[in-house]
């Protein structure tokens, strides 16, 4: 009789210990989850804090010394699925412009800038003679400042004396700019930045502006999560039967089970 009893206490023992081990389990799991709830939380409080300073942010710029000019601001990050009424204002322009649609499918990046030019031109002028009182005035000038920027402009005149007075036909002018802008989105301390850049010369760069679309719930990775579950098993190992009598061998049976994450597949 006390050899039953024994049994039977150290069956209770085996399962009050199992039941704590995994209300263990399940505790270390919460703590998991909990901790990476708080990281997400404070990487949304991040990119709504950047997003607050590229508002509020002016362009900087430098001129290296080679003539380049170099300007840089701070991208915007919007969660497509989650926009505020303001992101939506913001983004309106790409939509009528670039004719996409609404929900932006399959665009990541939206890119625009503004550029003034204040140019002077300098160039000798030919005169031609035409008849007696007559001269046609013609310039021509072109520039190359590499990297594919380049200006031509050209134009003519025809002046005349007549009767006294001088007449002119009306100018004609043609002018070909090409201007090339390079790009490129850095990285810094979880912060992306635009940055514009161009050699031709007078160029004033005043907006640039980069919003980078994110899809939180695409991308979000599926995730093993525990927790309990009902299922059929065939197991081979320490059992407890009805009599509280522990015994090693196969067992089948239905039951409730929980698992951590890293157990699951």
């Amino acid at each position: 009789m006390s050899k039953d009893k024994n049994i039977k206490l150290s069956g209770w023992l085996f399962s009050a210990a199992l039941i704590a081990f995994m209300l263990f389990l399940q505790q270390c799991n919460h703590n998991t989850n909990l901790k990476k709830e708080i990281e997400t939380q404070k990487k949304e409080a991040n990119r709504q804090l950047s997003n607050y300073i590229a508002a509020n942010q002016q362009i900087e710029s430098l001129t290296t010394e080679n003539g380049v000019l170099i300007s840089r601001v701070r991208s915007y990050e919007f969660d497509i699925t989650d926009l505020t009424k303001d992101n939506k204002q913001l983004i309106s322009k790409y939509n009528s412009v670039l004719s996409e649609n609404k929900k932006l499918k399959d665009v990541n990046n939206l890119l625009s800038t503004q550029i003034e030019i204040r140019d002077s031109i300098i160039a000798n002028i030919s005169v031609l003679p035409i008849g007696i009182n007559g001269s046609k005035l013609s310039f021509e000038q072109e520039n190359d400042y590499g990297d594919g920027n380049i200006r031509s402009i050209s134009g003519k005149l025809s002046v005349s004396i007549k009767d006294g007075k001088i007449e002119s036909s009306p100018i004609e002018i043609v002018s070909l700019s090409r201007i090339s802008l390079l790009a490129s989105i850095k990285e810094k301390e979880g912060v992306k930045y635009l940055e514009v850049a161009t050699s031709y010369p007078g160029v004033k760069i005043n907006k640039i502006e980069n919003i980078s679309l994110v899809n939180k719930e695409l991308n979000r990775k599926i995730e093993k999560r525990a927790g309990w579950s009902i299922g059929f098993g065939v197991t081979y190992g320490v059992n407890l039967n009805n009599n509280q009598v522990i015994s090693y061998g196969p067992a089948m049976g239905i039951g409730l089970y929980w698992s951590p994450r890293w157990l699951r597949f």
